[in-house]
């Protein structure tokens, strides 16, 4: 299967058989940057540190970040505020993404009703609401580490409480808290128009952090993507000294991976063979 996946993906990436943008009127549709950027991902996820296809995927994620469309970012200001990325459809945030239209033409999303709390009373999203992907207090808590109150992703990503129109009070008990990334008003149950994110700028940023510290450890180009995503969330960043070993790093961009691409069916499995590094932590902490 990986072959297969593999083969169609590098035909088209090596033959450039994709546009490097769409035209507006085609927004939606995979262009090139897609391709590289979901190739990246592929060699990232069934090849090991060493393996020319490893390193392969850290040049198309920079391939990727350095195009026209994307804007070649060097902070976080150069980056789509996180909290437009999800109610602006195809802004410059997005490599990939799955579209619905809302309009009760069929093609209506229906991740806000699948997420709103149950029994919500139409005070969250109007129609039925199953409670799926609800906030636990462990992400909430990993939020609030990186400085309570300070990350803007909390609350772009989490809704902890709802207010009750009919009661004119705050509903902060029982199923309160739901994922909010997707829920935009509808008139129709199932009939959202959220796009569903598949590949975006700061998860590529992200990769390609984390394959260059795991090919050659921390240096001042990886910290620079990995610090775009803090400085746009609005956390602290961090320097080499704070980062001095490839483990330091990886755990920085895991966490941060976790944080700001949370909700959006992102695999965080290891993608490395870390066991001489952990032989070596052992031999350290002896």
């Amino acid at each position: 299967v990986y072959a297969l996946i593999e083969e169609d993906l590098e035909n088209i990436v090596n033959n450039e058989l994709l546009p490097g943008k769409m035209a507006d009127s085609d927004l939606g549709r995979a262009d090139l940057n897609a391709a590289k950027a979901l190739l990246a991902k592929v060699y990232a996820t069934h090849y090991r540190v060493g393996d020319e296809k490893y390193a392969r995927a850290a040049q198309l994620c920079k391939e990727v970040l350095e195009s026209e469309s994307v804007g070649n970012p060097q902070s976080g200001s150069n980056l789509v505020a996180y909290d437009k990325i999800f109610s602006n459809e195809m802004n410059k945030e997005i490599i990939f993404a799955v579209r619905y239209l809302s309009g009760n033409v069929g093609l209506g999303s229906p991740f806000g009703n699948m997420f709103a709390p149950v029994n919500n009373g139409a005070n969250v999203i109007i129609g039925t609401s199953s409670g799926y992907n609800t906030p636990t207090d462990n992400i909430i808590a990993a939020y609030e580490l990186r400085g309570e109150g300070a990350d803007k992703r909390l609350d772009v990503n989490v809704a902890q409480k709802y207010f009750n129109t009919t009661t004119q009070t705050w509903v902060t008990e029982g199923n309160c808290r739901y994922c909010k990334k997707y829920v935009n008003p509808v008139s129709t149950q199932y009939d959202g128009e959220s796009d569903w994110p598949v590949i975006r700028v700061a998860d590529i940023a992200l990769l390609y952090a984390e394959l260059t510290n795991e090919i050659s450890g921390p240096s001042t180009d990886n910290l620079k993507y990995l610090n775009m995503v803090c400085e746009r969330a609005g956390v602290s960043t961090y320097t080499l000294a704070d980062l001095p070993s490839l483990y330091d790093f990886r755990e920085a961009v895991r966490n941060e991976r976790r944080l700001e691409l949370a909700f959006e069916n992102i695999s965080m499995k290891d993608r490395n063979n870390t066991a001489p590094y952990q032989e070596k932590l052992k031999e350290l902490t002896k």
